[in-house]
């Protein structure tokens, strides 16, 4: 087995390599195996990936139609507080008039009766 040294010095007795070349301790046949098995699991992983891609955009979808579901159901919450707030706002000027026309009554009873004790006393 040939021993292989850090620097371009001839240390230890063995072959030394320069700074730049980089020792291949695989065969030729392994590398290809090694490389056959990468390129094999890219494409699973690349393949997994497209599946996934898949029910990703349906996932994608499926948020979306709960967003406009959700915006639907917001726009039908403010159409119904408008709503409310119209019969509200109506309920309160017909209970103001009632009390004007209730204080209007009163004042002319009272208006009446002392009139009355007024033509009684004397």
């Amino acid at each position: 087995m040939e021993t292989y040294g850090r620097t371009g010095t001839e240390g230890s007795g063995g072959k030394c390599l320069k700074d730049t070349e980089t020792v291949n301790p695989l065969s030729s046949t392994r590398r290809e195996a090694l490389l056959s098995h990468i390129l094999k699991s890219r494409e699973r992983t690349a393949d997994s990936g497209e599946r996934n891609g898949g029910s990703q955009n349906g996932a994608i979808k499926t948020k979306e139609d709960g967003i406009r579901n959700h915006e639907q159901q917001l726009d039908n919450v403010k159409a119904q507080i408008s709503a409310l707030q119209q019969k509200l706002n109506s309920l309160k000027e017909e209970k103001h008039s009632l009390f004007q026309r209730l204080k209007t009554v009163l004042n002319e009873e009272d208006e009446k009766r002392g009139k009355y004790e007024d033509h009684i006393h004397r």
